[in-house]
This record gives structure tokens, sequence and C-alpha cells, in this order.
């Protein structure tokens, strides 16, 4: 049975509207297909995108922890140094005050030991003064008794002995 041309023409026309419309629903699904994997994909980036914020948020805390100890140590760090630039102040104060001591103890045993000498020197002399005051009246005391002798006069036993020490008997 021929088919009227019309008629073919028209099945031919289906037939290409029913193509294109299968491959456009195949491309639909593929287009959906994609679309999915896309949204999963989406879906792993977004989770992966939530676990960095959360990382990045957490890391931003303890950094701001770490800053804040930072800070406190920064400040008991200014605060021991104050503490170090006032002992060392101090320190300075109290060395210039022992070098002045020092100077004046220099000082002093300069002028003790001019004492000293001066002390010596007049000890020496006393010394020395005592030495002849005392040989003085010994030789009075030797002429007395060679006098006394002289005259026949009786002498003690210290008058003996001088005389024979000083070579008059």
């Amino acid at each position: 049975m021929p088919v009227d041309p019309e008629r073919e023409k028209e099945f031919v026309e289906q037939e290409l509207r029913l193509l294109t419309k299968l491959q456009l629903h195949r491309r639909v699904r593929e287009l959906r297909e994609k679309m999915m994997e896309a949204y999963v994909e989406v879906g792993k980036w977004r989770m992966l995108m939530d676990q960095y914020h959360r990382q990045v948020v957490e890391n931003a805390r303890k950094s701001q922890e770490h800053h804040e100890k930072m800070r406190e140590y920064f400040k008991m760090a200014d605060q021991v140094r104050a503490e170090a630039d006032t002992y060392h102040k101090r320190f300075l104060e109290l060395r210039a005050k022992v070098e002045e001591c020092n100077q004046k103890i220099t000082k002093l045993k300069e002028e003790i030991a001019k004492v000293r000498g001066e002390i010596k020197r007049i000890l020496e002399e006393y010394e020395k003064k005592k030495k002849e005051e005392t040989e003085k009246i010994l030789e009075k005391k030797v002429k007395e008794a060679y006098e006394k002798m002289r005259r026949g006069e009786k002498l003690s036993l210290n008058e003996v002995s001088l005389l024979i020490k000083h070579g008059y008997l």
C-alpha cells in the first residue's frame, strides 16, 4: 500500500520532531546529570568551605588569645624593665657614694700615715730625751758616788755597782 506523499512528508516531519525532541530530552537529561554532579560538587565545596571557615575562626580565636598573652608579657616586661632601671639607677647612686667613701678613706689613710709618722718621730724624740735624761741622772749618780768614794764615805751596793760599770773601780 502506497503512502500518500503528503502523509509521508508528515511522518518524516513528525519523526524529525520526535528525533529533535528525543535529542533535546537526552541533552536535558545530560544537563540534569551534570547539574546534579555540579550540585554534589558544590555541596562538597560548601562543606570544605565551612570546614575551612571553622578553622579560620578557630585560628583567629587562638591568635587573639596569643595576642592577649603577648600583650600581657610585654606589659610584664615593661614592668620588669622599669624595675630594673630603678635598681640600676640606685646601683649607680650607691656606686657613686662608695667611690666618694673610698676617696675619703684614701685621704684618711694618708692622714693616718702622716699622723703615725709624726707620732713615731715624737716617740723617738721622747725616747731620745728620756735616754739623755736617764744618762744625765746616771752620770750624776756616778759622779755623786765617785765624790762620795773620794771623800771616804760609805757606799751602797748600787753605788759600788755603778762605779764598777763605769770603770771607776
